[in-house]
């Protein structure tokens, strides 16, 4: 409610985003180690950090100048599945 209530207050001169990251491990496993085969997002594999670098590059970028007041979350669509 935040991030809307500022983008809200601060437009248009600034856009306000927010990007709500899920669990991330700091770099992948060793090859042939397997962690959290039972995970709990429809992608079915924990993230790494190089999964998130993508959201404050788009947000930052002119790809999304018509963006404000939304939370991008990164999290292999756990967020969906949440009931």
């Amino acid at each position: 409610m935040l991030t809307r209530y500022l983008a809200k207050e601060c437009a248009p001169e600034v856009r306000v985003n927010a990007i709500s990251p899920g669990g991330m491990r700091p770099e992948p496993p060793a090859e042939g180690i397997v962690l959290n085969p039972q995970s709990r997002n429809p992608m079915q594999r924990t993230g790494y950090a190089d999964d998130i670098v993508g959201a404050p590059l788009y947000l930052a970028s002119g790809a999304s100048s018509y963006v404000t007041g939304t939370v991008l979350f990164v999290d292999g669509g756990h967020t969906a599945t949440v009931t």
